[in-house]
């Protein structure tokens, strides 16, 4: 057993490519926490308040990320281009990159505060019937734009970095504003050291502040001379065909992240056809499974920036490696994971609610979705790898299709026609992580992916 043990850390662990995979994977993972950190807080905290305090959180968080998420959709647009041009040696074009992302996630973070300071009301009713869940949600959406357009451009930083292998910057921002919207959760929220106690508002309030000081790790991280010569170099000026080339990139993927995201906001109206109770419950099971997802999704811009770079280079063998190592290991930790969260399910939940009517009904559906965890990090990273490789469109059409063909309507299905509830809805996701898992890696393995150019 211990042979066979060094055996399979000599043959996977102790490579070159695993080495870069661990490199760059481990700061985003460690990054990754931060968010969790936000999500799990929010919900913990906001949970302390009441049943429809949590609701209103899980509904107008899930809004909020939903469009967030075609901008972090876009930002793979960048890390994509980032990394085949820093492949290619381009320094000139990665300066041009730099001002024409900051521009365009400029534009796209006033319109998006604009948006949600103007219908805020309007986005709650469309997913939510109960009007306490609504007046809720729609304060807490108010506060949050705030943050919005640092929020933007710090997704835009992260992606250029990412691109550039420096994965441990995003770590940095992540991690200090995590640290700083944790703290202030508690403040804001319970009205601590002096401060009055703001509920649901200050948890917005709070995750708006520590956007803003994210971005502003970032803008400190760019006066580091190596950084602000790649960045802010003689070549740093707004170009219209690099703008039309990051926009050719960040259409699919920003299409992916908010389609999907937008099935998760209907998935949220779904549960909210039976009550309050499943849109706690839903904002429960978000929460537990951020903490898996961190993982696939660092594995993931591994795997992305592994190829795009490894494409540029004209070393394919590299890339492929790279890729496999990514999911391996993605798949090891989400798997150990989805183990974890079987075994002590009621105890996580127990960390969001102490109502015993939300933790009895939670506990069946993360039992069924942690068995699907090892398909979550499948398609996450080969998803990932194959954005890489330039393959934006065929993965949007991927998770288009099995958000809108098979998640949601059998959501509909098995939690609302079949009266299953909170289980069934939560199956549709897990058979859905599963249908993922196997074109990605039927797509990813038949090669076709190498041929593609940019």
């Amino acid at each position: 057993m211990i042979k066979l043990l060094r055996k399979f850390i000599r043959r996977y662990f102790s490579k070159p490519t695993t080495i870069l995979v661990w490199k760059l994977a481990f700061p985003v993972a460690i990054g990754m926490l931060s968010i969790t950190a936000i999500m799990v807080a929010d919900s913990a905290m906001v949970g302390q308040l009441g049943m429809l305090e949590l609701a209103a959180a899980g509904v107008a968080g899930m809004a909020y990320w939903t469009l967030s998420s075609f901008v972090l959709g876009a930002s793979y647009g960048v890390q994509i281009l980032v990394a085949r041009r820093f492949g290619e040696k381009q320094i000139k074009e990665l300066q041009a990159i730099a001002a024409s992302s900051s521009a365009l996630f400029l534009l796209l973070g006033i319109a998006a505060n604009g948006l949600l300071y103007l219908f805020p009301g309007n986005i709650m009713s469309f997913f939510s019937n109960d009007t306490e869940v609504v007046r809720l949600g729609e304060q807490y959406l108010y506060y949050r734009a705030m943050g919005t357009v640092p929020f933007f451009l710090s997704f835009n930083l992260r992606a250029f970095f990412d691109g550039l292998g420096k994965t441990y910057v995003g770590m940095t921002a992540s991690f200090g504003s995590g640290a700083i919207n944790v703290l202030l959760n508690y403040i804001l929220i319970f009205g601590k050291f002096g401060c009055p106690a703001m509920g649901i508002q200050g948890a917005a309030v709070a995750s708006a502040l520590s956007s803003v000081f994210g971005f502003l790790i970032y803008l400190l991280i760019l006066l580091n001379p190596w950084h602000r010569n790649i960045f802010f170099g003689k070549n740093f000026q707004i170009q219209s065909r690099i703008v039309l080339k990051i926009f050719s990139l960040a259409v699919a993927p920003s299409l992916t992240e908010g389609s999907q995201n937008l099935g998760f906001l209907f998935f949220m109206r779904i549960a909210g056809l039976v009550g309050a109770l499943p849109q706690a419950v839903s904002n429960i099971m978000f929460s537990v499974l951020s903490i898996s997802f961190m993982p696939g999704y660092a594995f993931s811009v591994a795997a992305t920036t592994i190829v795009s770079q490894n494409i540029g280079r004209k070393k394919f063998l590299a890339a492929t490696l790279g890729a496999k190592r990514s999911t391996l290991f993605a798949a090891m930790f989400m798997g150990v994971m989805g183990i974890t969260f079987i075994a002590s399910g009621e105890s996580l939940i127990r960390l969001f609610t102490q109502d015993q009517h939300v933790i009895h009904a939670t506990y069946w559906p993360l039992m069924i979705v942690s068995t699907a965890q090892i398909f979550d990090a499948t398609h996450m990273v080969l998803g990932g790898a194959l954005r890489g490789a330039g393959l934006v469109n065929w993965v949007l059409g991927l998770y288009f299709l099995t958000t809108w063909v098979i998640m949601i309507p059998l959501a509909y299905l098995l939690g609302i026609t079949m009266a299953m509830s909170n289980a069934g809805i939560w199956l549709a996701v897990a058979i859905w992580m599963v249908v993922l898992a196997f074109f990605a890696f039927r797509k990813f393995y038949n090669g076709s992916w190498k041929k593609q150019s940019l």
